[in-house]
């Protein structure tokens, strides 16, 4: 597959419509701030050097709409506790019990090599990794086991570090505690009228290993 800086997504085509299309001939015809842009694609008897090959990206969420503004007692409550919800700089504390991964026996390390990147999205991967070296989340492993990770987009706009941990998952020895049953946690909820939502920016972070 030949390389390409961005794909023209559903939401971009979405935000431009209606456009013409020629599918024969391989181009597009899109209104952009009163004008009609054409993009040309690559014909079969077109050489290779005149191959011109175009992209919008992404330029994030659109800041058109107002932002909600924050009832005083909320703004009161993010204030108290400034501390909790600012990024996270180094390792949590210690606490009563700190997680590990306990193996079933007889399991042997798992080495799973890395996805296949984008330039661009590799770059952003190794920039979080920078990030977290140098805040002191994460330090170089000379670990056994080895998952690849991904970066998943928020609905802000921005990407979440993800590590794809299945293979270990299914070496991993089950908890024998239960889990909750999700229909009787609604039925608690049948009268709340205010809900909430916590962005767990570093999710994976918040316990000591």
């Amino acid at each position: 597959m030949a390389f390409f800086d961005a794909i023209v997504g559903m939401d971009w085509l979405e935000a431009y419509s209606p456009m013409q299309v020629h599918w024969r001939l391989k181009w597009l015809a899109i209104p952009y701030e009163g004008r009609i842009h054409v993009l040309q694609g690559q014909l079969p008897d077109a050489p290779d050097q005149i191959l011109l090959q175009l992209a919008v990206t992404d330029s994030g969420p659109s800041s058109s709409a107002d932002p909600v503004p924050v009832p005083p007692p909320v703004s009161l409550l993010l204030d108290e506790f400034l501390d909790i919800f600012s990024p996270p700089t180094s390792l949590p504390p210690p606490r009563v019990c700190n997680h590990e991964i306990p193996l079933i026996p007889g399991a042997q390390p798992v080495f799973i090599r890395p996805y296949r990147y984008p330039p661009k999205l590799k770059d952003k991967i190794e920039r979080q990794v920078q990030e977290m070296l140098s805040q002191g989340i994460i330090q170089p492993s000379s670990s056994s086991f080895s998952s690849p990770v991904l970066l998943v987009r928020k609905k802000d706009g921005s990407c979440r570090f993800c590590v794809d941990f299945r293979h270990l998952n299914a070496l991993t020895r089950k908890s024998k505690f239960l889990v909750p049953v999700f229909d009787q946690l609604m039925d608690e909820l049948a009268h709340a009228k205010w809900f909430s939502t916590l962005d767990l920016r570093e999710g994976f972070h918040q316990i000591l290993l």
